[in-house]
């Protein structure tokens, strides 16, 4: 009888620390995913350049004001981290990422010519129509992701994590 409670406290204790050790495991993989999603959202950031011409399909996008860079976020959620623009801010975003057939605004007419005067293109007028158009893709977030696979970027994040 004494060595069955001699055997019940010792499970105990080994259930707490087995407690402890599951909340150390899980705060760590919190810590790097966090650490993948800071590095990957950097990334992602760094490749879209700021300049006033488009840049080529294939190749990540430009960002003439700044808008789409600055909107790049991440999540961290129980076992997965969730990176990219905010979808509530872009409709196409996927057919800048991808590809594709979709919906744009323009202010031009059939014939090509700008039918919203500068000012009111400036100020976000309602001049312009909602056209049907095929985007060519330019890939930002795909080739961010996969340099934070890299073995070395990942291999370091987790050594840094292991103390």
């Amino acid at each position: 009888m004494v060595r069955g409670v001699n055997f019940l406290r010792a499970t105990g204790r080994f259930a707490s620390e087995i407690r402890k050790l599951t909340l150390a495991i899980d705060r760590t993989e919190r810590r790097v995913l966090f650490k993948m999603g800071a590095y990957t959202r950097k990334v992602a950031k760094r490749s879209i350049r700021k300049r006033k011409s488009k840049s080529a399909a294939g190749s990540p996008p430009s960002s003439h004001v700044g808008t789409l860079r600055n909107n790049i976020w991440f999540a961290v959620r129980p076992e997965k981290v969730i990176i990219g623009p905010s979808a509530l801010r872009f409709r196409n975003i996927r057919h800048l990422e991808y590809g594709g057939v979709g919906l744009f605004y323009t202010t031009l007419d059939d014939r090509g010519l700008d039918t919203a005067p500068v000012r009111s293109r400036v100020l976000g007028s309602s001049n312009g129509t909602f056209a049907k158009g095929r985007f060519n893709s330019r890939p930002f977030m795909r080739p961010a992701a996969a340099e934070t696979l890299k073995t070395s970027t990942l291999a370091s994040i987790w050594r840094n994590a292991l103390r």
